[in-house]
């Protein structure tokens, strides 16, 4: 097949992108119908045309099929005409178009289809390395112009994730169209392609770019609700965003060289919840020749298992790329001295006297212990990113070497881990008289006896700095309030475990294999000190902006120490120096959040323009299976630590996310549910550990408060089976 331009004019002229698309695909090896490529009718009388064939006669314009438009439908095409027709055909096409001077016209023998379709190489709505397919029986106009409803597949990282809901004989055709989009879309960039299936051969009959794809922004929450969960107030936002966002920022720079990313441009905030600006991320992670959505996988969320394909740009960064891969290789030594230097460094802001300060005192700490932090967020990115490569490589290992991986354990309990401490603590408030317990839990902490004292005393010396939400400035520490911890202690406390249902713990692994778990232990341990750190360093910010809060509330500022983040800090900060009233704006957005607190967030935003959706709720709930087994019990949603005592034994404990805080919970808990995270998440760990199902990543997962239900670890089902209580 061949594409032949025919002119009864001289000189240089343009084709139009759509003639220009098929002499491109006849050129890169597509199998394309005969086409000729004509000026007009009397061009058009010289074709040698086969007397017995129909074809199509096409418009090819300048303003069609380009980067931002494809003009879809504003000029004519006609189809099954007769040979002796085509001249006639080609002037009606051209009339129609007016006085478009870059006319030129398609003409193309029709290939008589069983199957016809479009497919594109991105996402058209979402811009996400997906490939879709449309497909339809027949001709393809009808599914272009006639708004027929096709079979849609969507095929992501070598698989099909959406099929059509009926059973179809065209797969072999699907995945032959799925290979032909991916190749021409490597050498021609996101394409949206027309293609035809005569019952033996596939035609590609169209090629354009996808229209105005770079322009939708895409925002992510699969990330975000681990690492900045729940609402977030607007001091947090100020504080947490440039801090972890500008660490995210140095970890790409040192890959691929300077770049114009702003650090607050990576998250947007929708109803005060945190999502990241995927377009911004993807685009690094292709110049790298990783899928645009490999963050989520380094994070172990569920998705992408996408093959690195490296481009000309990939080869061009490489001496930058490869002694960072070298440096983090070595990551295990020069994290772990860093930590321990800015832990150092971190003591000086523990028991500072802030009532002390001056102004500028006060907020150069603020400043100077921002920095630090800013570290300690680069540490505790890259030390979990390297934690999950590398249980990823060993999990690979045994299942190549024909180990199942879940009773393997990876468990670094120690130094970083307060739940010996937690159940130590519980087993001293049992001793303790059921009243003195709950006045205690209450509040009143002179009501505990000399061993608990003793042991809350030294649980909140050595893990005073966590909190249900190390992200979360506004958030009390333990250290802040003890009832946390009781209540905590209290919920730990369960019957022992037979013996009989403990998981096995291999202990005669392969040396190989050996090795490589105590690579993934050292990573792991590492990841728990980084934690820890930033925790640590983190939480220290917020006596110093409840100082700041004091101050304001002296000035008149604000009425309460603790509205001071219901601002930003640049206004918080402008206050000290310029007493302005706040009230009015901290009661907004105060009043703002309650409204959306209720709202069912979505896991993917398109477009700025966001409105909020309320969903029902589904009788399946379908996520991630991150623990084997299967449990049927109530679904109770814990949202905070002080409401640990909630839930009771053999519950399905529902939670948003968890992190090392919430793990003597788990032990009372017969299955976990929780609303984010992936395979290598906290919850989803700590359940394996435990040998209870999990299911991660389940949307709107709260909503299952109070029902009935079962949880399969295994597919990855929650199962709505009886009204809430």
């Amino acid at each position: 097949m061949s594409i032949r331009a025919v002119t009864n004019t001289t000189g240089s002229r343009s084709i139009g992108n759509k003639a220009a698309g098929l002499d491109w695909l006849a050129n890169n090896g597509a199998l394309v119908p005969t086409t000729w490529i004509v000026k007009d009718g009397e061009a058009a009388k010289a074709l040698l045309l086969d007397k017995n064939s129909k074809f199509a006669v096409r418009s090819s314009a300048a303003d069609e099929d380009t980067e931002t438009s494809a003009a879809a439908g504003a000029y004519l095409t006609e189809l099954e005409v007769p040979a002796d027709e085509v001249a006639h055909s080609v002037e009606r096409v051209r009339q129609f178009a007016g006085d478009q001077n870059e006319m030129t016209v398609i003409v193309q023998e029709m290939v008589d289809p069983v199957v016809s379709g479009v497919a594109f190489s991105r996402n058209p709505v979402t811009g996400l390395s997906d490939i879709v397919v449309e497909a339809i029986e027949g001709r393809g106009d009808a599914l272009l112009q006639d708004g027929a409803d096709p079979m849609r597949w969507t095929y992501r990282n070598d698989e099909f994730v959406n099929t059509p809901q009926i059973e179809t004989p065209h797969l072999a055709l699907i995945e032959q169209v799925v290979a032909e989009t991916q190749r021409l879309a490597d050498e021609f960039g996101p394409a949206d392609l027309e293609w035809v299936w005569d019952g033996s051969q596939l035609y590609i009959v169209q090629i354009r770019p996808i229209t105005t794809i770079s322009d939708v922004p895409i925002y992510s929450r699969r990330i975000a609700k681990d690492v900045m969960p729940g609402m977030i107030k607007p001091l947090v936002w100020s504080v947490n965003v440039p801090m972890v966002n500008s660490a995210w920022v140095r970890l790409f720079t040192e890959a691929i060289g300077p770049n114009d990313l702003d650090p607050e441009a990576l998250a947007k905030s929708f109803a005060y919840r945190s999502y990241f600006d995927m377009r911004a991320i993807g685009d690094i992670f292709e110049l790298m020749g990783m899928p645009r959505d490999a963050l989520e996988n380094l994070l172990g969320l569920p998705g992408a298992k996408g093959r690195m394909r490296p481009g000309a740009k990939t080869f061009l960064k490489l001496p930058r790329m490869l002694p960072v891969a070298l440096k983090l290789q070595r990551a295990h030594r020069w994290v772990g001295m860093e930590r321990q230097s800015l832990q150092e460094q971190l003591n000086r802001f523990d028991g500072l006297e802030t009532a002390g300060l001056t102004d500028d005192e006060l907020t150069t700490a603020i400043s100077d212990l921002t920095e630090l932090c800013k570290e300690a967020a680069y540490l505790n990115i890259v030390a979990p990113l390297l934690a999950n490569a590398h249980a990823s490589r060993f999990d690979k290992a045994l299942e190549k070497e024909g180990f199942d991986s879940h009773p393997i354990s990876l468990s670094t309990t120690g130094t970083y881990d307060p739940g010996p401490n937690i159940r130590a603590l519980g087993q001293s408030l049992m001793e303790l008289p059921r009243q003195s317990r709950e006045s205690a839990a209450s509040g009143r902490l002179e009501s505990l006896g000399g061993k608990a004292r003793k042991q809350l005393d030294r649980t909140l010396e050595e893990f005073g700095y966590l909190s249900e939400n190390a992200n979360d400035l506004s958030t009390p520490r333990w250290r802040d309030d003890p009832t946390i911890v009781l209540k905590l202690a209290l919920a730990s406390v369960t019957e022992s475990t037979d013996p009989s249902t403990e998981r096995p713990f291999h202990t005669d692994l392969p040396s190989s294999l050996a090795r490589k778990r105590r690579k993934a232990q050292t990573y792991e341990q590492l990841r728990d000190s980084t934690g820890a750190t930033f925790a640590y360093g983190y939480g220290l910010l917020r006596p110093l902006y409840l100082e700041l809060g004091d101050r304001l509330v002296r000035n008149g500022a604000i009425p309460n120490p603790e509205h001071v983040f219901y601002v930003d800090h640049p206004t918080a900060a402008q206050a000290l120096v310029k007493p302005t009233d706040l009230s009015e704006r901290v009661q907004g957005v105060i009043e703002e959040m309650e409204a959306v607190e209720d709202l069912l967030m979505p896991d993917l935003i398109v477009g700025d323009e966001w409105l909020p959706q309320s969903d029902n709720v589904a009788e399946r709930l379908v996520g991630v299976g991150a623990s084997k087994g299967r449990h049927r019990g109530t679904a109770r949603f814990v949202s905070s630590l002080s409401d640990a005592d909630l839930l009771d034994d053999g519950e399905v404990l529902v939670v948003e996310y968890s992190d090392v805080a919430w793990t003597p919970l788990f032990g009372r808990a017969g299955a976990v549910v929780t609303a984010a995270g992936g395979m290598l998440a906290h919850s989803s760990i700590t359940a394996r550990e435990m040998g209870i199902p999990c299911v991660a990543s389940v949307a709107n997962a709260r909503l299952l408060d109070g029902s009935q239900v079962l949880v399969d670890g295994y597919t990855g089902e929650v199962f709505v089976e009886s009204e809430k209580e």
